[in-house]
């Protein structure tokens, strides 16, 4: 969210993301100046004998120094049966160096957009039970002794199509049982909807009481009329909080976010009569809504709805609240604009700063900002200029008994870089760059805590992997491998005999870099396509990629699925001999070259994107040489022909190569986009603005022609994220073009891509007007 978005979902802060395992070095997946694609063959049979996608037509080579000519594919399959793989196979996940895990939950159940859970006891007298809120409108019960089995609770959608979900930051985004749930059956959500809202605005939100009825075998519950406490019409989509919690006072605290857009235009978090950019406080249990100790209840315009519900102000996008079980204090994690995510004790009555700051920097002093200067300072705040750190997700102060280590300090986290972070909560300051106690294998969403006060990471999609983790004491887990030979991948330079090389048709930029590219799946496992053509690689699969620079290996990346179901990447740097390369245990930076860190690896191997990058069949349907038996052959005939795939192929068609002067530029620009950028920039990636880059979405649905930025302009007047026939007021252009603050993607690569951007200018140049 720069999620600031929604965080929940999703969404980081970044007008386009990148994809891939790195780039310039620490670009992402398949990323390079590779030779062109070879004159297409006949698409390859389906496993099931159905006829395959019709193969990709070969281009001209790329310029360089010479142009390689594409070589004519043949009919036949490039291997004659499926390698044995007993070397190549995925180790066990290193434990972390600071002595906090995480241990997977209900692996077993399958999860739909999850965004937030609650340890709750009901009256069943069954004390483990889970509330899996999810985006989409539902709410869902799970319990411990039933771990893959879940049942509907609240399913706030009902048949009216009540939630919208559709956007980034929107659905159903909080829930609170009522401490009295026992006896009075309430919970409490908050959601958007587009339904009974005020004319003009893009949608509202919803704070509702809702009283739900177990059912005779109290396996699931079911909810009565819907009781709306509070509707707020908001302007734009994006910064809608959702954070719902009861306070040791027994009043309900909700927070909203500033209406959205950009640098809060409106101009919401400092008006004390909107409710926007707030943090409410609300009397529940009867009588006015308002409690006569809200600080502002006496000094409100008469008839002003919520004035009187005003807890504090001045907040962008509280992304998750919660209380401190044993002070009572009230903590956020409130999402920054640009450069500063915050951390923030809220007490009564106070401001927070924004519009005016962003963190505690100053970032305006016009208008009203003029006389904010008196503001209460965050805890604790960290740059965006690391890694991919772009969206705070608020979590709890650690009252549990598992983990020594983590005993009184508040736990938070980023949903960009999923890094987890422990801050003091007595001695906290504003100055905050420790080292992360671990990372997350996907982005996180929300945090939560159950009755003994032990804590809980929850990501939003699911897929590959489990969606909720506890965190727990670090145990066992031996080393990553240290070289690269000791993987049992590699014998020096050359790739085990398990491993099949495999090429990409849109390669992603990695500043001028070569890379060779291979797949080793264990015995007896196969590949999975999803309909969009997406891989999905069974556990123990190794990914491994190497770059080099004028002729010289510099680096062998492996991109592996643990037992656990999650994916990691590992680093390796050559030798000057190239000899041997050794295992490195984070980030470098050299002149030549940035070697990325474990976070760096899954910032582009996103979740949404399913993980593996470039492995899709509108990828891979082209040629590639296969050294094994001298053929350059299908890619896709191939590893069907040997068995690799366990159903069909759908029909997709293949990715044109960027440049490829003989296929039509807006193709090619898509290509690239979707090479290079929707890893992020697609539905429920981490990117908190709308658009959608893969090479399926119409340019209409893409989102971007006219758009206004939502992620500043670059000093550019009448800025729009793409201009028809104006590259010089294209913001997309822009960012292609930057090498510092603003660049995109901006983990991975440091050098302008010159045919790339070249490309996009000359897309945008030759389209006159929007669809």
């Amino acid at each position: 969210m720069r999620l600031s978005t929604l965080r929940l979902v999703v969404i980081a802060h970044l007008l386009f993301g990148f994809t891939g395992f790195g780039g310039t070095g620490a670009g992402c997946d398949a990323c390079d100046p590779d030779p062109p694609n070879p004159p297409g063959p006949t698409g390859p049979t389906s496993s099931t004998g159905t006829t395959g996608t019709t193969g990709h037509t070969g281009t001209t080579g790329q310029t360089g120094t010479t142009g390689q000519t594409g070589v004519t594919g043949t009919t036949g399959a490039g291997l004659d049966a499926r390698p044995s793989n007993n070397a190549c196979l995925a180790p066990a996940r290193p434990a972390p160096s600071t002595g906090v895990a995480l241990e997977a939950m209900f692996p077993a159940l399958a999860f739909d957009s999850l965004t937030q859970a609650a340890r709750v006891q009901f009256a069943s007298g069954e004390p483990n039970h889970w509330l899996l809120v999810e985006k989409p409108g539902t709410v869902r019960l799970v319990k411990d002794a039933a771990p893959g089995t879940s049942y509907m609770f609240l399913n706030v959608e009902g048949s009216s199509d009540r939630v919208e979900s559709s956007c980034y930051e929107c659905g159903l985004l909080g829930l609170a049982v009522d401490p009295d749930f026992r006896n009075n059956r309430r919970v409490y959500a908050s959601y958007t909807s587009s339904k009974g809202c005020g004319a003009g605005v893009a949608m509202c939100s919803y704070l509702s009481r809702f009283t739900v009825t177990p059912n005779a075998a109290r396996t699931s519950f079911t909810a009565s009329s819907e009781d709306v406490l509070l509707k707020i019409d908001q302007p734009y989509d994006n910064h809608n909080g959702g954070g719902v919690a009861f306070g040791p006072d027994g009043m309900l605290y909700a927070s909203f976010g500033d209406g959205g857009s950009w640098l809060d235009q409106l101009g919401n978090a400092q008006n004390k009569n909107v409710c926007l950019g707030k943090i409410l406080r609300l009397n529940v249990n009867g009588g006015s809504l308002a409690p006569s100790d809200n600080p502002f209840a006496g000094t409100c315009p008469a008839g002003n709805a919520c004035c009187p519900l005003v807890w504090a102000y001045g907040l962008r996008n509280p992304w998750r609240i919660s209380f401190d079980r044993t002070t009572g204090a009230l903590w956020a994690g409130d999402v920054g604009q640009d450069d500063y995510e915050e951390v923030n004790r809220i007490e009564k009555g106070k401001n927070y700063g924004w519009n005016c700051f962003e963190a505690t920097h100053r970032i305006t002093s016009d208008g009203v900002c003029a006389g904010v200067n008196n503001v209460a300072a965050p805890l604790a705040e960290y740059s965006n200029d690391v890694g991919n750190r772009q969206s705070i997700t608020g979590g709890y102060v650690y009252r549990g008994s598992s983990v020594d280590a983590l005993k009184g300090k508040y736990v938070f986290g980023d949903y960009g870089s999923r890094e987890v972070w422990a801050l003091d909560a007595t001695t906290a300051s504003t100055v905050f760059e420790p080292a992360a106690l671990l990372t997350t294998p996907a982005n996180i969403s929300t945090f939560a805590e159950d009755e003994a006060g032990e804590l809980y990471v929850l990501n939003l999609y699911g897929g590959q992997g489990t969606q909720m983790y506890k965190v727990v004491p670090a145990s066992g887990g031996g080393g990553f491998p240290q070289t690269l030979s000791a993987t049992g991948c590699f014998s020096g330079a050359t790739p085990s005999s398990g491993m099949i090389p495999f090429d990409v048709n849109a390669p992603l930029w990695s500043d001028g870099a070569t890379k060779r590219r291979w797949l080793a799946l264990p015995n007896g496992t196969q590949i999975h396509v999803e309909s969009d053509g997406d891989f999905t690689l069974p556990v123990g699969s190794v990914l491994a990629k190497e770059f080099s620079l004028g002729g010289a290996r510099v680096e062998t990346r492996l991109f592996v699925r643990h037992s656990d179901g999650g994916w990691a990447g590992y680093s390796y740097e050559w030798n000057a001999g190239g000899t041997e390369a050794t295992l490195l245990d984070g980030r470098k930076e050299t002149a030549a070259w940035t070697f990325p860190s474990r976070g760096d690896c899954m910032t582009c191997h996103t979740q949404a994107a399913g993980f593996s990058l470039g492995l899709e069949v509108a990828q891979l349907d082209r040629n590639t040489f296969y050294p094994a038996t001298g053929r350059n052959a299908p890619q896709l005939l191939t590893l069907s022909a040997i068995g690799l795939f366990d159903g069909a192929l759908p029909s997709v068609p293949a990715l044109p190569y960027p440049h490829d002067s003989t296929a039509p530029a807006s193709s090619r620009a898509r290509a690239y986009l979707h090479a290079n950028c929707s890893s992020c920039h697609r539905p429920g990636a981490a990117a908190v603005v709308p658009p959608n880059f893969l090479f399926s979405t119409s340019f209409a649905g893409m989102g971007i022609c006219d758009a206004l930025p939502t992620r500043g302009t670059l000093g550019i007047t009448n800025a729009r994220v793409f201009a028809p026939g104006a590259p010089a007021s294209s913001v997309i252009s822009a960012r292609m073009h930057a090498t510092a603050s603003g660049r995109m993607p901006p983990l991975g690569t440091a050098a302008v891509d010159p045919d790339g951007t070249a490309l996009v200018d000359a897309w945008i140049a030759a389209t006159p007007s929007c669809p």
